[in-house]
């Protein structure tokens, strides 16, 4: 028997096969004497014998398939939107991580450990506009702190949105604006960049104005009516006739 083989005896197993003739005759890999093997499943495989010496081959590939597939949403946005957010909170290479893992963000054991916990207790993703959102920016992926929710409404719970109080109720300060017809950077930008007091970041409107309007549900509210309404100008023909006195 050459030197480069390994005897293998009917019988033995190796990870989920099991030896069923060796050597099969006339049969070579890549040099290598075979042997005939009967995995768990159920298929039978030819198979070189320092593979499975080594370790190397453990079954006729049903387990590395079962382990990918066994919950059949691998391929999914679900599994693709958990497997994210457990990056930006484990991996300190990912660029997210110092907004997540770095402010001690966290994914509960349930949900680290299994994708159908996850599943189960979060639901099937309603739309493609929806995305994971965590009700509390400052708590972790865990049961009861996260839904899904449209960019829109996600971007409403970022920590850089600003809140003005009035009457026992927040309002966003980008809604005001939208209000009243002021961009909402610019408005953010009076109180960020300027320094504004709050009084001045909604100008020329106050803010018990802008509440107002957000509250009758007024959208747009133009500030071209502050300025003086243009006449119509005449058309060449109107102004050739001006122009001839005739009596």
């Amino acid at each position: 028997m050459p030197r480069h083989t390994v005897p293998l005896t009917p019988g033995e197993r190796y990870g989920r096969l099991t030896v069923l003739e060796y050597p099969v005759p006339g049969v070579r890999k890549q040099g290598s004497i075979c042997a005939r093997l009967l995995c768990d499943c159920g298929n039978t495989l030819v198979a070189r014998a320092p593979a499975l010496k080594s370790g190397n081959t453990t079954s006729c590939g049903c387990y590395q398939r079962g382990r990918r597939f066994r919950h059949g949403w691998s391929r999914t946005s679900e599994y693709k939107t958990w497997t994210a957010a457990k990056v930006r909170c484990t991996n300190p290479k990912d660029p997210r991580y110092p907004h997540y893992g770095g402010r001690g963000i966290k994914m509960c054991g349930r949900w680290m450990e299994s994708f159908p916990a996850f599943l189960e207790d979060m639901g099937p993703r309603p739309s493609r506009l929806h995305t994971l959102e965590r009700v509390d920016v400052n708590g972790n992926y865990e049961p009861g702190n996260c839904t899904w929710a449209t960019y829109s409404e996600q971007n409403r719970n970022l920590r850089r949105n600003v809140l003005v109080r009035r009457n026992g109720r927040n309002y966003f300060l980008a809604d005001l604006a939208k209000a009243i017809g002021i961009r909402p950077a610019t408005a953010l930008n009076r109180r960020r960049q300027y320094g504004w007091p709050e009084a001045r970041w909604l100008e020329p409107f106050t803010i018990e104005e802008a509440v107002a309007a957000f509250e009758s549900g007024a959208t747009d509210v133009s500030r071209r009516r502050l300025r003086p309404e243009r006449k119509p100008r005449p058309s060449p023909r109107d102004r050739s006739f001006a122009a001839d006195p005739t009596p």
